[in-house]
């Protein structure tokens, strides 16, 4: 798969939680921002990927892996946008000597 493809993946599952996200959701707790959102965490690796919506505290499906991404999904927000962001992320949380799942090289 190809970095390009999974961001595809990744804002098409944006999409499907946009739905999902209940009036008295919040992405952070602590936030005053009065408009539901959704926290989504992605762990990915050599081997594959994982997600979880809500809480990321050390359980769900994002949990285990090597690096993580996370974004704060409203329900109006563009899920091409948020995937981008989310990998911008996951990329920079992860040191020079990992590989992803998916080829990050140049495609064209």
């Amino acid at each position: 798969m190809t970095r390009t493809e999974f961001q595809i993946e990744l804002a098409a599952l944006i999409a499907d939680l946009q739905p999902t996200i209940r009036d008295d959701y919040r992405a952070y707790e602590d936030s005053d921002d009065a408009e539901p959102s959704m926290l989504l965490t992605i762990g990915v690796d050599g081997d594959g990927w994982g997600w979880q919506a809500g809480d990321n505290s050390f359980t769900g499906g994002a949990y285990g892996y090597h690096s993580w991404g996370v974004v704060a999904i409203g329900r109006d927000d563009d899920a091409t946008t948020l995937a981008a962001e989310l990998l911008a992320d996951l990329e920079s949380s992860a040191d020079g000597g990992v590989r992803f799942f998916y080829d990050d090289a140049e495609e064209g």
